[in-house]
């Protein structure tokens, strides 16, 4: 499948929740209900994992923002009963 635009590749709601103030979607070839952070680019076309996977080419560039990677790593570095 050729997406065009920005890719974000977002966490299936089914998950559980790491941030509060995590955004809501869907995925744009599915329909699964997704999560992703606020400071992600409003324009990207939100894809749940599960879809980037199946449908996407691997050299497919997808969105990560610098906020999103230092809050990841803030959060693998806390102690695991401050998750």
């Amino acid at each position: 499948m050729h997406l065009t635009g920005r890719l974000l590749v977002c966490v299936p709601t089914t998950l559980p929740a790491v941030f509060p103030d995590d955004r809501h979607g869907v995925c744009a070839i599915c329909g699964q209900a997704v999560r992703f952070r606020p400071h992600a680019p409003a324009e990207s076309t939100l894809l749940c994992v599960r879809c980037y996977l199946v449908h996407v080419d691997p050299d497919t560039p997808c969105e990560l923002t610098s906020e999103s990677i230092d809050e990841l790593n803030a959060w693998l570095a806390a102690p695991e009963s401050d998750r």
